[in-house]
This record gives structure tokens, C-alpha cells and sequence, in this order.
């Protein structure tokens, strides 16, 4: 008996470890992603594809990206 309560402690303080790891990941991964686009980086993204997929002239003033307005979704906002 006492083996067994001690099996599902093991199992329970692995398991919360684990999603603990996969959430702090998440979170950082969440961090660099708005740290890394940054308005520049994001001018150059859009700029490109504007270019391939868009048949004219595509003119912006500015342009933002969070992932944490509406998180858990990637919002972009672009200006004029």
C-alpha cells in the first residue's frame, strides 16, 4: 500500500514538472516573438508579401504587432 501512494506521488510531481517546463516554454517563446517583431522587421514581412501576392502599390505609415492584446491570437495592426 504504502508503495503505491508513493508511485502516484512520483507520478503527480513529474507530471506537474512537466506541464510547468511546457508553460514556461510557451511563455517565453510568447516573449520573443513580440520582442523579435519589432515595426521594422514587420515593414520588411509585409512589404515582401505584398510584393508576391498583391498586383499594385501597397503604402503604409505604421505597423505593430502583439501577441498578448488578443491573446492567444497574433494581432497586427497596420496604419494608413
Amino acid at each position: 500500500m504504502h508503495q503505491n501512494k508513493t508511485g502516484r506521488k512520483k507520478f503527480a510531481k513529474i507530471t506537474m514538472i512537466v506541464l510547468f517546463s511546457v508553460l514556461a516554454v510557451w511563455a517565453v517563446a510568447l516573449v520573443v516573438i513580440q520582442i523579435v517583431l519589432t515595426p521594422s522587421v514587420l515593414k520588411r514581412i509585409v512589404d515582401g508579401a505584398a510584393a508576391e501576392y498583391v498586383d499594385g502599390n501597397v503604402a503604409f505609415s505604421g505597423i505593430k504587432a502583439s501577441v498578448f492584446k488578443n491573446f492567444p491570437y497574433l494581432n497586427v495592426s497596420i496604419d494608413s
